[in-house]
C-alpha cells in the first residue's frame, strides 16, 4: 500500500523537472481531497433533521456554509 513516505521515496529518484511535476500532481491531489471532504460534509449535514433540539440560527448556518 502506498503512503506519504512511499511517494517521497519515489520523488527522490526523479530528476529536477520530474520532481517539479510530481509536486504539482501532489498539490492537485490534495486539492481534490479537500474538495471531496468538504462536499461530503455538506451532504452529510443535509441529512440531519432540523428539529427543536438541533435548530441552528442564521449565524451558525452561515459559518457552516463557509467550511
Amino acid at each position: 500500500m502506498l503512503n506519504e513516505s512511499s511517494f517521497e521515496n519515489i520523488a527522490l529518484k526523479l530528476s529536477a523537472t520530474q520532481q517539479q511535476e510530481f509536486a504539482k500532481h501532489k498539490e492537485a491531489a490534495k486539492a481534490i481531497n479537500v474538495f471531496f471532504i468538504n462536499f461530503l460534509l455538506k451532504e452529510m449535514r443535509k441529512t440531519i433533521p432540523e428539529n427543536g433540539f438541533l435548530k441552528q440560527n442564521s449565524g451558525q448556518k452561515f459559518a457552516q456554509s463557509m467550511l
